[in-house]
C-alpha cells in the first residue's frame, strides 16, 4: 500500500502570542490578514485563512484538497467546524479592546448539505449577535464557491483578561 504524503510549516505562535497582547482585537486579526502576524498553527494546517475582518465581522476561508475529504469525496465536516470556529472566534475578537481575550465556551454545528472538494474554496462570514459584558454570541455560515450554504454555527465565548494581565 502507497500513501501520500502531506508536509507543512508553521511560525512559532509565541511572537503572535506577545503581538496580541499588545492590540486590540480588530488590530490583530486585520495584522493576521496582512500578513504581519503569522496565523495559528492550526489554521496552517487546515489551510484556513482569514481574508477580511471589521468590527465584529470575519470572513474566513479554506483551500480544500484532496487530505480534507472523506471516502465519498465529500469535505469532512470537521473541516466544516473549524473554519466556523476559526471565523467566529475570529469575529469575536474583532470586538475585544486591548487587555481583553476569550475562551471558547461552546460551538454547535448544523450541516445543510454535503461540500465536496471539487466545488471549490468553501468560505465562512460570521457576525457577532450580541456582545455583553461577559458573555458574546457570534454565527457564521460556511457557503461553497457557488455562494450555496453547506452549514451554519453558532458559538459563545466568555470574555476574560488576557492570561498575563491575570491575578
Amino acid at each position: 500500500m502507497s500513501g501520500r504524503t502531506r508536509t507543512m510549516r508553521w511560525e512559532d505562535p509565541a511572537p503572535a502570542s506577545v503581538a496580541l497582547r499588545a492590540m486590540s482585537g480588530l488590530d490583530y486579526i486585520q495584522a493576521v490578514i496582512d500578513g504581519d502576524v503569522p496565523p495559528a498553527p492550526m489554521d496552517v494546517l487546515l489551510g484556513i485563512r482569514l481574508v477580511a475582518a471589521a468590527d465584529g465581522q470575519v470572513t474566513a476561508a479554506v483551500t480544500v484538497g484532496e487530505a480534507h475529504t472523506d471516502p465519498l469525496g465529500s469535505i469532512h465536516g470537521g473541516l466544516a467546524c473549524s473554519l466556523l470556529e476559526t471565523a467566529i472566534a475570529s469575529a469575536v475578537a474583532t470586538t475585544l479592546p486591548l487587555g481583553q481575550g476569550f475562551t471558547s465556551i461552546d460551538l454547535s454545528t448544523q450541516f445543510l448539505r454535503a461540500a465536496r472538494a471539487d466545488t471549490g474554496e468553501p468560505t465562512c462570514a460570521a457576525t457577532v449577535g450580541h456582545r455583553g459584558r461577559r458573555i458574546v454570541f457570534a454565527s457564521g455560515v460556511v457557503t461553497d464557491s457557488a455562494g450555496t450554504a453547506v452549514a451554519v454555527g453558532y458559538g459563545s465565548h466568555l470574555v476574560v483578561p488576557h492570561a498575563t494581565d491575570r491575578p
